[in-house]
């Protein structure tokens, strides 16, 4: 995927700079999104970097059910008589999200 964008702003925001940009083109290969817009892993091995310098590439793509990931959390967190407290409920709908 390509994004070629007009900055509009640089903020200095400690060790790393915030760049806010208006998108002035885009484009991307054929075959390595899904109908969604979804970039498919496997196709496209994308290079990331882990820390300070430091890159890898995924040599296996491991998919993860979240709806059984929450659950096993939250009955962990359950024994552990942990709350959520009210503010963070917002925060965990968007984070478990199924989309």
């Amino acid at each position: 995927m390509h994004l070629e964008c007009k900055v509009i702003w640089i903020k200095n925001i400690g060790n790393h700079y915030l760049i806010l940009g208006d998108i002035v083109s885009a484009s991307y290969t054929d075959g390595v999104f899904d109908k969604e817009l979804i970039q498919i892993i496997p196709k496209t091995l994308p290079l990331m970097e882990i820390s300070r310098g430091f890159f890898t590439s995924p040599s296996e793509v491991v998919a993860v059910d979240r709806k059984e990931v929450r659950e096993k959390v939250n009955k962990e967190l359950e024994k552990l008589n942990v709350k959520i407290p009210k503010k963070l409920r917002i925060y965990e709908k968007l984070r478990w999200s199924e989309e």
